[in-house]
C-alpha cells in the first residue's frame, strides 16, 4: 500500500480504493462492508453485567452511525434517525468483543459489530434520503504527520484498513521527491496533477495531522487534527485540470479510555477514507423514492461488451429493473426502471467505462474506448 516514504518530512503516499457497491453484486458483497471494527465503549454502572450490556448496547450505536457515513452524504447525516433497540436487534448480525476491561464497575472494551447487508439496504431505502452504493475508483491520498506524532502510526492504521471491505488498499508506485510531495501538500495544482495522472487515477487527497499543543513529543496525551482535501482530475478542454472537490475537511481525534495501542491512528485512517468518500457520495447519492420505466438500447462490437454493459447495469444503484426484449449479435433493446437522474447515471457508469447518451426517448448506453 505504501510505496517510498520520507521518514524526515513525515510523508506517504497511498492509494485507498473508494468502494461503495451497486445491487448485482450484494450476493457476493465483502463481510467487511457491513461491518464496524473495534468501536471503543467506557461505561460506569454499579453492577458489572449491566455495565457491559450497556456498553454493548452503545457500540450497536455508534457502530450505526459510522456504518450510514459510508453510503449516506455529510450534510444529510443529521436526519438519519437512531434504531430503536429493537430495529438495532434486527439490524446486527453478529458482534465481537476484540478486548474488554472491567473493574470496580467500570466496563472498557472495544466492540466489533457486523451488521446485516438485506436489512441495513432496508433501512436505507426507508430513509427517504439519498445514498449511494456505487462502485468509485481509487483516490492517491498524500499523508504528512506535523511536529512530533508517530511517523509510523498513521502508515500501519492506513495499511490495516480492511483488505475485503469497501476500502481497497492499492500499492501506487511513486518516487521519494521531497520537493514534490512538499508542494502537493500545499495545493500546487501541476504536481498534484502530474503525481495523480502518473498514478493512473483521476482523484487525489492530502491530509496533514496537526498535533494538539500539549501533544509535541506525545501524540497520546491529547490528540491532533486532520484536515482533508479532495482534488479531482477534470477532463474538460484539452488539457485535464486538478481541481478542489469542496472546501477543506477538518476533524478532531483526541484519545479514548479503551484505545488499544494504535486506537488514535486507527480512527484517523477511518476518518481519512470518509473524507475522500465524501464526494463521491455527493455525485453519486441516489434518492430512490421516484422512479420511471424508459426504453433503452445498447450497441456493442463483441460478446465482451455486451457483458461489460449489462453487468453495469444490473450493479448500478438506480436501475432498480432491467427487462431485455431483443438481443443480436450488435445491438440489445431493454426496458430500464430508474430512479434519480440520467446524469447521475451516467456519472456512475463512466466509472465502469460505461457511456450513456440520452437520445430522445431512448436511452442509449456504449462501451467506452469500444473496440
Amino acid at each position: 500500500m505504501v510505496a517510498k516514504m520520507c521518514w524526515r518530512l513525515g510523508i506517504y503516499f497511498f492509494a485507498l480504493g473508494v468502494l461503495c457497491l451497486g445491487r448485482g453484486a450484494y450476493a457476493d458483497l465483502p463481510r467487511a462492508l457491513y461491518t464496524v471494527e473495534a468501536v471503543s465503549v467506557d461505561v460506569t454502572n454499579s453492577l458489572p453485567i449491566r455495565a457491559r450490556e450497556m456498553a454493548i448496547a452503545n457500540a450497536h450505536v455508534i457502530a450505526f452511525q459510522r456504518l450510514m457515513r459510508r453510503f449516506i452524504p455529510e450534510p444529510e447525516l443529521f436526519r438519519i434517525a437512531v434504531p430503536n433497540a429493537a430495529e438495532l436487534d434486527r439490524l446486527v448480525a453478529a458482534i465481537e468483543v476484540v478486548d474488554e476491561k472491567s473493574a470496580g464497575g467500570r466496563y472498557l472494551g472495544r466492540i466489533t459489530v457486523v451488521f446485516r447487508p438485506d436489512e441495513v439496504r432496508k433501512r436505507l431505502r426507508a430513509s427517504g434520503l439519498p445514498y449511494s452504493l456505487t462502485l468509485g475508483r481509487p483516490a492517491l491520498v498524500i499523508a504528512a504527520n506535523d511536529g512530533g506524532l508517530d511517523p509510523g502510526g498513521l502508515r500501519r492504521a492506513l495499511e490495516g484498513l480492511p483488505k475485503d471491505g469497501w476500502l481497497q488498499p492499492v500499492l501506487v508506485p511513486v518516487g521519494e521527491n521531497e520537493t514534490e510531495m512538499t508542494a502537493a501538500l500545499g495545493g500546487d495544482v501541476p504536481t498534484l496533477r502530474a503525481m495523480t495522472q502518473r498514478a493512473g487515477l483521476t482523484i487525489a487527497a492530502t491530509a496533514k495531522l496537526i498535533p494538539d499543543p500539549a501533544s509535541l513529543g506525545d501524540a497520546k496525551s491529547t490528540g491532533f487534527t486532520v484536515s482533508v482535501q479532495v482534488y479531482g482530475l477534470s477532463a474538460e478542454g484539452p488539457i485535464p485540470v486538478m481541481v478542489p472537490r469542496g472546501g477543506a475537511q477538518t476533524f478532531h481525534i483526541g484519545p479514548e479510555a479503551s484505545d488499544g495501542p494504535d486506537g488514535m491512528w486507527q480512527r484517523a485512517a477511518m476518518g481519512i477514507a470518509d473524507r475522500v468518500n465524501e464526494p463521491w457520495k455527493r455525485d453519486t447519492a441516489q434518492d430512490n423514492a421516484v422512479q420511471i420505466t424508459v426504453d433503452a438500447r445498447a450497441n456493442f462490437n463483441t460478446l465482451a461488451e455486451w457483458l461489460a454493459i449489462r453487468d453495469a447495469l444490473s450493479n448500478a444503484q438506480s436501475v432498480a429493473r432491467m427487462d431485455l426484449g431483443e438481443l443480436t449479435t450488435t445491438s440489445a433493446v431493454m426496458s430500464l426502471t430508474v430512479a434519480g437522474s440520467p446524469d447521475k447515471l451516467a456519472f456512475a457508469l463512466a466509472q465502469r467505462d460505461i457511456r450513456l447518451h440520452v437520445d430522445g426517448p431512448v436511452w442509449r448506453f456504449s462501451r467506452i474506448n469500444a473496440r
